[in-house]
């Protein structure tokens, strides 16, 4: 898992590190809440020559934003999208 600042790079890192492992024959799921998947995501991930057959990308659930302070982020839950993951990742 990687938080930080948007616009800072996190996907640009995690895709190229996806499309390698796909690359080498390896599988990724790939959850986000920040990026839309079609319209962000699987385009840098085909830019970067990724196998899209050895890739699931998810889009997450914001469960809350906090516009006090500054924090537009919102605040992110994992435990919400597992079960979503899991079925998913089973037959992958």
């Amino acid at each position: 898992m990687l938080t930080e600042d948007p616009g800072i790079g996190k996907s640009y890192v995690t895709l190229g590190i996806s499309a390698e492992i796909a690359r080498r024959g390896g599988k990724t799921v790939y959850l986000t809440s920040e990026n839309s998947a079609a319209y962000t995501l699987r385009p840098r991930f085909d830019a970067l020559q990724g196998d899209a057959s050895k890739l699931i990308l998810l889009e997450g659930n914001i469960v809350a934003r906090r516009y006090s302070l500054g924090d537009t982020a919102g605040r992110r839950s994992v435990g919400q999208d597992a079960e979503r993951v899991q079925a998913r990742t089973r037959s992958y």
